[in-house]
């Protein structure tokens, strides 16, 4: 037997144990994943605390004491359908009110926790940030985006091209107002690794 065909042996051996594999520097852990199902086509669950506490983009959920670890979330039966693509695991949720729960998972070598995620049932259009002015309240914009992320005094928007619009509020006469806002550049977006068909789904 050649060394080509030894390390063949190996690396097959160590996929089917289950084992991790080296990855630029890091352990990359292989997870069963299924890009083929339709997601219309996945059993509705109903809106919970836990679904709608994961409605939370990337630069919220790293700040965050708490942390969403897949194989949790699989038992919780939150995360279902995983999908693979672009070099990323994401999980499709199907939600009630014909939403989705779309999460992008990253590894610390040990186990995949959530790194993004949005409920969304459509994208807003990139148009809207057009309207968007100082002044504005809350509620105006807000109403136009139902997937939007909301708080206090600020909320995120994603809209049908992929960007990312961060919005801040700040009280006056005891409405939110919109003081400042801006799109944020190079934050990771679970849309960024969307198949085409689940990307279809809500553009």
């Amino acid at each position: 037997m050649n060394i080509k065909s030894v390390i063949v042996l190996l690396l097959l051996a160590c996929i089917l144990a289950g084992c991790s594999l080296e990855n630029g520097g890091q352990k990359k852990i292989i997870l069963d994943y299924d890009n083929e199902t339709d997601i219309a086509t996945l059993d509705e669950q109903a809106l919970s605390d836990d679904i709608d506490r994961l409605n939370c983009p990337s630069e919220i959920l790293k700040n965050m004491s708490a942390v969403y670890v897949m194989d949790s979330l699989q038992a919780e039966n939150i995360v279902g359908l995983v999908r693979y693509n672009n070099g990323r695991y994401y999980s499709v949720t199907k939600v009630e009110g014909g939403r989705y729960l779309f999460l992008l998972f990253e590894s610390n070598g040990k186990e995949y926790y959530a790194a993004d995620g949005i409920l969304v049932s459509k994208l807003a259009d990139k148009s809207l940030s057009d309207e968007i002015a100082v002044g504005m309240t809350k509620e105006e914009i807000v109403s136009k985006d139902p997937s939007a992320y909301v708080d206090t005094d600020y909320s995120y928007h994603r809209f049908n091209d992929k960007s990312i619009m961060k919005v801040h509020y700040i009280e006056e006469n005891g409405a939110y107002v919109v003081s400042e806002f801006g799109f944020l550049d190079g934050q990771l977006s679970v849309l960024d690794y969307l198949t085409e068909e689940d990307f279809g789904k809500i553009s």
